[in-house]
């Protein structure tokens, strides 16, 4: 796996973020689909409430990109150009007190720091099947709630998900 070359390019994509800090990248979570990282320096944290904004993101495995992404791309459930998908950075908002989150934009690269895709629009067609993706685990099950939970936009963490061990590393006191 190209893990090495694929944490330099992320924190290079991401060090160049409009930031308060140098970025401080501390791995939250690993499994067979890639690394999760998330920015430990650049937390915003509300004074009032117990609600925290924070930069996370994704280097994709290889075996990932080639059982779950490339597939999509061939059948057309995703665009071509997603079989080059490499690394996935989110800006969430979490309420820490409900177990609850926001995504304020997600930024797709490929491996060499191509974007591929910004923004965030859960509505429109491409953005679905991309989410369709991203909020799924292998069984079909799914990792996070995809959709809106509540008129404001906030969703239900689900147990024991990627956006879980997300929520306990960064909702520490």
């Amino acid at each position: 796996m190209q893990t090495g070359f694929l944490l330099l390019t992320v924190i290079f994509l991401l060090s160049g973020c409009e930031m308060r800090n140098p970025p401080d990248w501390v791995v939250y979570h690993t499994d067979d689909d890639g690394i999760y990282l998330y920015d430990r320096a650049n937390i915003e944290k509300d004074k009032k409430r117990p609600i925290v904004k924070v930069w996370d993101g994704a280097l994709l495995s290889d075996a990932y990109r080639k059982d779950t992404i490339q597939p999509k791309t061939k059948d057309g459930s995703l665009p071509e150009e997603m079989a080059a998908l490499a690394v996935v950075r989110n800006l969430e908002t979490i309420d820490c007190a409900n177990q609850k989150y926001k995504i304020s934009i997600v930024v797709l690269y490929d491996s060499n720091g191509k974007i591929l895709l910004s923004g965030y629009d859960e509505d429109h067609p491409e953005w679905k099947h991309i989410l369709l993706l991203m909020f799924r685990a292998k069984d079909g099950s799914v990792l996070r709630t995809r959709y809106k939970t509540d008129a404001s936009g906030w969703r239900d963490i689900a147990p024991d998900s990627h956006g879980d061990s997300l929520r306990k590393a960064v909702c520490t006191p």
